[in-house]
């Protein structure tokens, strides 16, 4: 749960700083607090999912819950092929760029990136 915290801290900050560099990313963080903290608290949310998806497949595959191989399976599928592997693959071809960052949840880069 700590690496979880820092991983989090540490990513939120680096993408605040980032979408404080484009026009549209600096006047929403600056005039629209609300739309701002909504963004902070969905990408909050959207890596807490995952992080409670992996802790979950993890810890059934340890305590030897009967279904574990379903679990961790779903978990690769769900996780691993069907939202970071195309996230990343969006925005490493540069292909559906904003799709990518939903992907990934970068939610603020994504209001930062949209159009106005």
């Amino acid at each position: 749960k700590l690496l979880f915290g820092i991983h989090l801290a540490a990513s939120l900050v680096f993408e605040l700083r980032l979408a404080r560099r484009t026009r549209r990313g600096s006047l929403i963080l600056k005039t629209n607090k609300a739309t701002a903290a909504l963004q902070i608290i969905l990408t909050c949310m959207g890596r807490y999912d995952v992080f409670s998806d992996v802790s979950f497949a993890m810890l059934s595959w340890e305590r030897g819950f009967s279904l574990s191989y379903g679990v961790v399976a779903c978990c690769i599928v769900g996780v691993g092929v069907l939202q970071a592997l195309p996230g990343l693959v969006c925005l490493t071809v540069r292909f559906r760029f904003p799709l990518g960052l939903k992907f990934n949840d970068y939610n603020t880069l994504l209001a930062a990136a949209g159009e106005p």
